[in-house]
């Protein structure tokens, strides 16, 4: 018992650790930098004509998820959000449908593949106006 009681207290007062449970907001309004890494990133979504790519990101963090879609009220921001399989696509279309907004683009493989690195790249690429080939 002593060890499980000394793992947590290094748990909890060692790591900068943010644990997924309602109850972290109380943790993140203690934690200073945290608190203001999430203002900073609100901050820079409500700025006029964003782009924000998102790839690996699985939106499940209900506060990040909170905060990017008031951040979607912005009209000016664009979100480009890259699927890695069509089960994320659809999580992504769930989390941001009940928004009657058009600024969110989700890309996912079209022929039920994973989106590889490769193809996020070319993209990518298409999107900066550069022809790889």
């Amino acid at each position: 018992m002593d060890e499980f009681k000394n793992f947590i207290n290094i748990y909890n007062n060692v790591f900068l650790i943010i644990n997924p449970t309602k109850e972290k907001f109380n943790t993140t309004l203690m934690n200073r930098v945290y608190h203001d890494m999430l203002r900073l990133y609100s901050n820079e979504l409500e700025k006029d004509n964003t782009l924000f790519i998102s790839q690996g990101f699985s939106f499940d963090d209900e506060h990040i998820r909170d905060i990017t879609k008031r951040s979607l009220l912005n009209p000016s921001l664009k979100m480009l959000l890259f699927a890695y399989n069509e089960d994320d696509a659809n999580k992504y279309k769930r989390y941001f449908s009940d928004l009657n907004i058009n600024n969110v683009t989700i890309v996912c493989s079209d022929s039920g593949r994973n989106l590889t690195l490769n193809e996020l790249n070319q993209i990518l690429l298409l999107i900066q106006g550069i022809d790889n080939e």
